[in-house]
């Protein structure tokens, strides 16, 4: 049987893989559910999506970004425009406050099927 040590890095390990994994899925699904919603017009700013995993654990931290300022924050937050085909301001904002609890339950769930694997 290994010792408790052992186990307890074995458990540490696995969770900071488990954390991370489910950061990074729910970062992909914030970003593919804004690109549902973000204003399309020339596809300049929907082409400017990126996502990014960084730290390690319990410190992991995921971003999700359209990268044409100041034009991504205007269309994000002026809700005075008018958008095409249930294109939306708050295309980020709105989708992560909607399903927050999902993704936040979703880490969870990944976290815990790597403990129980290691």
């Amino acid at each position: 049987m290994r010792d408790y040590e052992e186990v307890s890095r074995a458990a540490e390990a696995a969770s900071a893989v488990g954390a991370e994994q489910g950061v990074r899925e729910a970062v992909d699904d914030l970003g593919s559910l804004s690109q549902d919603l973000v204003p399309y017009d020339t596809g300049l700013l929907s082409q400017s999506l990126s996502k990014q995993v960084t730290g390690h654990g319990a410190s992991t931290v995921g971003q999700v970004a359209y990268d044409r300022p100041p034009y991504a924050e205007i269309q994000h937050e002026d809700e005075t425009l008018r958008h095409q085909d249930g294109r939306v301001a708050h295309f980020l904002s709105g989708p992560l406050k909607v399903e927050a609890r999902r993704y936040v339950n979703h880490i969870a769930r990944r976290t815990g099927e790597a403990i129980n694997h290691a």
